[in-house]
């Protein structure tokens, strides 16, 4: 039974069974502790001893080494997640509230007269069909429904992140919050996971990842040694291979981030360049407001969906804004083309 959340309106989760590759150190900001508030999910949240981050550090615009403490913070610390933990939590949250999650995976998705028709895969090759009056794409970048729906994604950069994890015998420990480093063609970063190994990665452009042949070990253990900070997270010389995983990170949205019977949310709608830390935190809080709007469009306010994507294209305004800021504060290598390429303005999304 799907769970009622107003009269005559039921939920249910959709979603492909969960498969995570690897960890790739993802931290929660200290305004998270609001939203999480807001979600009735921080005594999980507290209960899963996520470990705290005091603040981060930086090698940004000078060589010297900055740190950023969160002190002044009134929400208190970051966190660094164990997203295995995190995502557990979430689940654990919607049983609580009796939403149900059909594990399996979508086909096709059409509008009908009443809202979408969606076809899901069944067992023996068979499927099935849901009727859904409202439709929330949640499907990351993907943007999965959306893309089906028609619906084209608009790219503001080709930034991509080369990362591994190195194993706690060959980490150092030596940084015990998260770091970023800018280089010539990009920038560096490292945190530390739960269970003592590091993450670290190179976010450049897609094209230059080609150019300087960064897929291969060796050229990428270069590059990383030549960093001021980011190298002392390492054991040298770093002399066992480690596997390089390709992460697409530009910042991207949906061309339209909604329509008649669905909206899209997270990373489906809009992603955050990761020197954000904001693209955990803005799922939520978009996530949420999707579903707020999809009660009020069923309820009968028919202004409910484009009222979110109004907040939702403010919020990306506001983001790239301070994007720009972020990038413009490097200016060492400002000849070279991924940092030309980010300062001569970031507003195509809008």
């Amino acid at each position: 039974m799907a769970r009622k959340i107003a009269p005559s309106l039921t939920v249910e989760i959709i979603a492909t069974p969960r498969r995570r590759a690897w960890k790739l150190g993802e931290t929660l900001p200290p305004q998270s502790r609001q939203t999480l508030l807001d979600l009735d999910l921080w005594a999980d949240f507290e209960a899963n001893g996520h470990t705290p981050q005091p603040g981060f550090m930086s090698v940004w615009g000078s060589p010297d080494i900055r740190h950023f403490d969160f002190i002044t913070s009134p929400y208190g610390p970051g966190w660094q997640l164990d997203p295995d933990r995190f995502e557990s939590a979430l689940y654990t949250a919607l049983a609580r509230h009796e939403i149900p999650q059909r594990t399996t995976a979508v086909q096709n998705v059409e509008p009908s007269a009443h809202g979408h028709r969606l076809t899901l895969e069944g067992n023996q090759a068979s499927t099935e069909t849901l009727d859904a009056t409202f439709v929330i794409d949640a499907t990351g970048r993907s943007s999965w429904l959306a893309r089906r729906l028609g619906v084209s994604r608009q790219m503001t950069d080709r930034l991509t992140g080369l990362f591994t994890v190195v194993p706690a015998e060959s980490s150092t420990g030596k940084i015990a919050c998260s770091l970023v480093e800018a280089v010539p063609d990009g920038w560096w970063y490292t945190s530390r996971l739960p269970e003592g190994s590091t993450v670290v990665g190179l976010l450049t452009d897609s094209d230059q990842i080609a150019n300087n042949a960064l897929r291969d070990w060796r050229s990428w253990a270069k590059q990383l040694s030549k960093t001021a900070a980011v190298r002392d997270a390492v054991n040298w010389p770093l002399v066992d291979q480690q596997e390089i995983s390709v992460v697409p990170s530009g910042t991207s949205r949906l061309a339209t981030i909604g329509g008649p019977g669905w909206l899209a949310a997270g990373d489906a709608a809009m992603t955050f360049d990761p020197l954000s830390s904001q693209g955990i935190l803005m799922a939520m809080i978009s996530g949420s407001e999707a579903g707020a709007a999809a009660v009020s469009v069923i309820s009968g306010d028919a202004a409910g969906g484009g009222q979110y994507c109004q907040r939702q294209t403010a919020r990306l305004k506001a983001y790239l804004a301070q994007r720009a800021q972020y990038y413009a504060a490097e200016q060492r290598w400002r000849d070279h083309i991924f940092w030309r390429r980010r300062h001569t303005g970031a507003d195509a999304l809008l």
